[in-house]
């Protein structure tokens, strides 16, 4: 075993599904368990740091090509199903919370397959330093430039996003008047996009695969990360975690990779692009003004004009 794996792979395996089942299950407490207001923060690092703790085990179990596709496959048919149930319940209820909460296991369950798919494909280590700039620039594109599909669904339909994103629970919502107070039911308090766990569980497994820093790595990107939400919770607004997460990964490893001479300029030219990206996306979102809705015509405005005749005298003003 490689002195970079500080776990067996059996144990590793152990530790992801441990981590997913105690998410799992903290999401029924707090669905059933009145908490006091300060327990949200608390409860937001939890969420935080436990997903890239499985992912960091389950990088470390190194999966093979099949069990990925498993991960992948079990994973989109929980998360689908499961939540589909949920919504059909309405949220509300046992039968819906625990639908969700499956789902939410087997969101964190495809993504891990995928991601180790997507690392895979990276067959060089001097390939993780353009991978990891470009993921930078193109999220913050995404996300900053209001112009982006993904702006136009987390503006016009976010329920499309938010039905695919990791959701961070939160201990207290405001109950709809419609609904018994005393039924339990879902509540969340951030959404951690999908692309977010994938490249997470992507860049530990080929730090693990080509033998580089994935335990520093894990340790420097936990409270990178939870800075980060800190950061979310307070401006309100969604900022792209590809960022930390792709930095995070490059500054840590940066003295384990050896750049030949046109690697280097391929570097060189990935970083303008993704600085270019990144650029774009924040000027448009410092410059967009938003349409304004258009108005309602009055009913003298709608109302068609009648021919003026002998019958039909002309309205004096």
């Amino acid at each position: 075993m490689s002195q970079s794996r500080p776990f067996e792979s059996r144990t590793a395996w152990r530790i992801f599904w441990a981590c997913t089942a105690a998410l799992t299950l903290i999401r029924l407490v707090l669905a059933a368990v009145e908490l006091p207001p300060f327990v949200s923060t608390i409860n937001a690092v939890i969420f935080i740091a436990v997903p890239f703790l499985a992912l960091f085990a389950a990088a470390n179990g190194e999966p093979k090509v099949k069990q990925a596709w498993l991960l992948l496959g079990a994973g989109v048919l929980a998360h689908v199903a499961l939540g589909l149930t949920s919504r059909f319940l309405g949220g509300v209820g046992w039968l819906a919370v625990v639908a969700d909460a499956l789902a939410q296991a087997g969101l964190l369950t495809w993504c891990t397959g995928l991601g180790a798919l997507v690392g895979y494909v990276i067959k060089d280590k001097n390939l993780i330093i353009p991978v990891a700039i470009f993921l930078v620039g193109f999220d913050c594109w995404l996300v900053f430039n209001p112009a982006s599909l993904t702006s136009k669904v987390l503006k016009v339909q976010p329920q499309i996003f938010q039905s695919v994103a990791m959701q961070v629970p939160d201990v207290q919502a405001d109950d709809p008047e419609d609904v018994d107070e005393n039924q339990p039911r879902t509540s969340v308090l951030v959404y951690v996009g999908p692309a977010d766990l994938i490249f997470g569980m992507t860049f530990f497994f080929v730090l693990f695969r080509f033998n580089l820093r994935a335990k520093k790595t894990a340790l420097w990107m936990t409270p990178v990360l939870i800075g980060y939400l800190l950061l979310v919770l307070i401006a309100r607004m969604p900022l792209p975690a590809l960022v930390p997460i792709g930095l995070t990964v490059l500054l840590v490893n940066r003295r384990q990779f050896e750049l030949n001479k046109e690697e280097k300029q391929a570097v060189w030219g990935v970083t303008v692009l993704a600085a270019g990206l990144a650029g774009y996306g924040i000027y448009r979102a410092i410059t967009y003004v938003p349409p304004e809705p258009p108005t309602e015509p009055s009913i003298e405005q709608a109302a068609p004009a009648l021919p003026e005749s002998e019958e039909t005298p002309a309205r004096a003003s």
